[in-house]
């Protein structure tokens, strides 16, 4: 038994080690503050476009970051991402056939920057897709898949990522006013306490 945890200690520092000098080359590639912490290992950075990080973040175990030619992902500071996060800047479209490819004898994507604000707190296993801009001091809760641009101080989840509610420091005009340019990612319960104190129009 002291054999086999000897080994697995070795194993370990040994997979610390090649995590490491990972880290160390992303942070030579990329736009990455030097207060950003790699928490946990397994985390990929991949792609021949921007990142960008800023103070104080970090990232937690096995998240992957994808970020195509052109495109950039935009992390503010002081901002929380749990562990197996999925980013990315360009992906295959859902809605098309799959048996045939067409111009470039590529199948169609879509693609677009991805822009985290600050202090936002990004749950485990979330998916963003690509073109997603998500507004500061906003939560996504665990499992939510992002489709559409979700407003600051709020608190979402689910898939796709709808707001639950907004932050309570928040007074009822900015509530209002949120609800109105964010209408199409409400929740439907939300919709509905909002609608019986003030109307809102989509």
């Amino acid at each position: 038994m002291k054999i086999l945890n000897f080994i697995y200690l070795i194993l370990d520092k040994i997979s610390w080690f090649y995590h490491r000098l990972n880290y160390n080359i992303y942070s030579s590639k990329y736009d990455i503050h030097k207060t950003f912490n790699y928490n946990g290992k397994g985390i990929l950075f991949h792609g021949d476009g921007e990142i960008v990080i800023k103070e104080n973040s970090y990232i937690g175990r096995y998240s992957y970051l994808q970020t195509s030619y052109s495109q950039k992902i935009q992390i503010g500071k002081s901002v929380s991402i749990s562990h197996l996060v999925y980013i990315y800047t360009k992906s295959n479209i859902a809605n098309q056939d799959f048996k045939t490819k067409g111009i470039n004898n590529e199948f169609s994507i879509k693609k677009g920057n991805v822009i985290i604000g600050n202090y936002c707190w990004i749950g485990a296993k979330v998916f963003i897709n690509p073109g997603i801009e998500i507004g500061e001091n906003t939560v996504v809760g665990a499992n939510s898949v992002v489709t559409r641009n979700l407003p600051p101080n709020a608190i979402v989840g689910g898939i796709p990522a709808k707001v639950i509610s907004f932050k309570s420091y928040l007074n009822e005009q900015e509530v209002y006013d949120l609800s109105k340019q964010y209408y199409s990612v409400l929740s439907d319960s939300l919709k509905l306490n909002l609608s019986d104190n003030k109307k809102i129009e989509n």
